[in-house]
């Protein structure tokens, strides 16, 4: 279906005629304009099955002129009428398209069948967005896909079985298949496209073949790799068919296994980093304890000086007032004794002066020993 097809590995150089001259490719037909391309087009699907080779033949050749979006639509109206020789038409570019092998015709017209062959199956792409795309695939499959081989399972899955009906009669376990893959080629995240793909074959085969059903791995690879090598020749495309399901899982088991070392690898760091932790802990942990038996001797040691501050305190409070009591008897006795003595100079003085023949002499004597007692007394005051 492509506008130009490469030259493949290996290829025989031209062979020569007999007279030396090298043989030519058959040249291909002149572009039709777009009204006999349609007729021709219209034509070959009303041949049946012999028909698709010949639509892929002018898909491939073309048209004049531009490829317009009414033009597509109207090769697509007329492809959809027969919607097997759609979803078989379609397979092929739609694997062409991951690898980006597709005139610009085919893919416009592939890009509207997948349109119409999606919106049949409820298949939508932004359903597989994202980190959990490949295995929201593998759940649209298991949920969707019909169940048994033919149209004999209608009406046991209710509301999903009747969005899978087209055009009155349910789509078989065959169209169904296409329509998924054609769609599912749509997808750029390669592990979207591969559990799907994986997904869609392992329900295909577990309708049609008991043995796989069964879930038997090495089984089901003994009989198919059998199936290849048992003829007279070895069949290069089974066993191509075989390895390239093979290559994708070995590389997803690889890097699973590499995802569980490091992941292992991770684990062992951590169980590392936790022992240390927890050691870490049982010695802050028993610091903490001995802290704490610190704390409490701390805590006793306070608790008996504060108790002894106030004893002394109130010892203090009580000495304190017994001294004030002995300071003021004895300052009191101090100054009776005091009084007294000058009190009795200062009366005999008084008396020597009062005589009939004042005693002046007897008089200044007192004077001067109170005097004596105020200058002996001083000291004391300060």
């Amino acid at each position: 279906m492509d506008q130009t097809e490469p030259t493949p590995k290996g290829q025989r150089p031209q062979a020569e005629t007999p007279t030396g001259s090298p043989r030519t490719k058959k040249e291909r037909p002149p572009k039709p304009a777009f009204d006999l391309f349609l007729e021709q087009w219209r034509a070959s699907l009303a041949d049946g099955k012999g028909g698709v080779r010949r639509v892929r033949s002018l898909l491939k050749n073309g048209f004049t002129g531009d490829v317009k979006h009414e033009c597509v639509l109207q090769l697509s109206d007329a492809l959809m009428q027969n919607l097997g020789t759609a979803e078989r038409l379609a397979v092929l570019p739609a694997t062409q398209s991951r690898i980006g092998k597709l005139n610009f015709l085919s893919r416009s017209l592939l890009e509207q069948i997948r349109t119409q062959l999606g919106s049949s199956i409820d298949y939508h792409s932004d359903d597989f967005e994202g980190a959990n795309g490949a295995h929201a695939v593998e759940r649209f499959v298991e949920t969707n896909a019909p169940r048994r081989r033919g149209a004999d399972h209608c009406g046991q899955h209710g509301a999903a079985d009747e969005a899978r009906m087209a055009g009155g009669s349910e789509i078989t376990a065959d169209s169904w298949l296409r329509r998924f893959f054609v769609c599912l080629c749509a997808e750029n995240e390669p592990k979207v496209f591969i559990n799907g793909t994986i997904a869609a074959g392992k329900w295909w085969l577990a309708l049609h073949s008991p043995v796989f059903a069964e879930g038997r791995g090495d089984a089901n690879l003994a009989r198919a790799f059998s199936n290849a090598i048992c003829a007279g020749a070895v069949s290069r495309q089974r066993l191509e068919l075989i390895f390239t399901g093979i290559g994708p899982l070995q590389q997803q088991f690889t890097a699973l296994l590499n995802r569980e070392l490091e992941l292992t690898r991770r684990v062992q760091n951590r169980d590392a980093e936790i022992d240390d932790l927890t050691r870490e802990k049982t010695d802050l942990e028993s610091r903490l304890a001995t802290l704490e038996v610190d704390k409490a001797a701390a805590q006793e040691r306070s608790t008996e000086l504060q108790q002894s501050l106030t004893e002394a305190e109130e010892r203090y409070h009580l000495l304190d007032q017994h001294w004030r009591a002995v300071s003021e008897q004895s300052l009191n006795k101090q100054s009776g004794s005091f009084r007294e003595r000058i009190g009795h100079e200062l009366q005999e003085a008084l008396l020597s002066l009062q005589r009939e023949s004042p005693n002046v002499s007897m008089a200044l004597l007192r004077l001067k020993r109170i005097d004596e007692i105020l200058k002996n007394a001083t000291p004391r005051e300060e």
